[in-house]
């Protein structure tokens, strides 16, 4: 016989209940925090996530949760701007990107989602855009 699993699917299943009250609940949630919370390492939510398909949702979900608390943060003036930025950065794989073509620049403006590009673009359309993409943002921050 083999050495019986650590963490069985039912265990799993109560985590990834956990994980999204945990989300509901916090402010900021972090999966380092509910990890620590639960006594098991942060990495091991992945392979929970990769071994059960209802972990992986409740993962997914959690970091929308996440995002939305986030920037719903930064934009309210609760947190640093530039801390938000950086914690997108590293727990929502958000990043910004200067492309330089023939001389003219392209600016690119981050986005959760998308990113929207203006090559030589005039101020103007730049803000219209940039209104576009903060109604986006704010709505697909409205569900839970």
């Amino acid at each position: 016989m083999g050495r019986p699993k650590k963490y069985t699917d039912k265990w799993i299943e109560r985590m990834a209940v956990k994980l999204l009250q945990y989300a509901q609940e916090y402010p900021l949630p972090l999966k380092q925090d509910f990890a620590s919370q639960n006594k098991f390492a942060s990495e091991m939510m992945s392979r929970f996530a990769s071994g059960n398909d209802i972990f992986h949702q409740a993962l997914k979900r959690f970091e929308d949760i996440q995002q939305k608390k986030i920037i719903g943060a930064a934009m309210l003036n609760k947190i640093n701007t530039t801390f938000a930025i950086f914690t997108l950065k590293n727990v929502a794989g958000w990043r910004d990107v200067i492309e330089q073509k023939g001389g003219s620049t392209t600016n690119i403006h981050i986005t959760p989602k998308e990113t929207y590009v203006f090559k030589d673009a005039d101020p103007e359309e730049i803000e219209r855009a940039n209104g576009k993409n903060r109604l986006h943002a704010q709505e697909g921050s409205t569900g839970n």
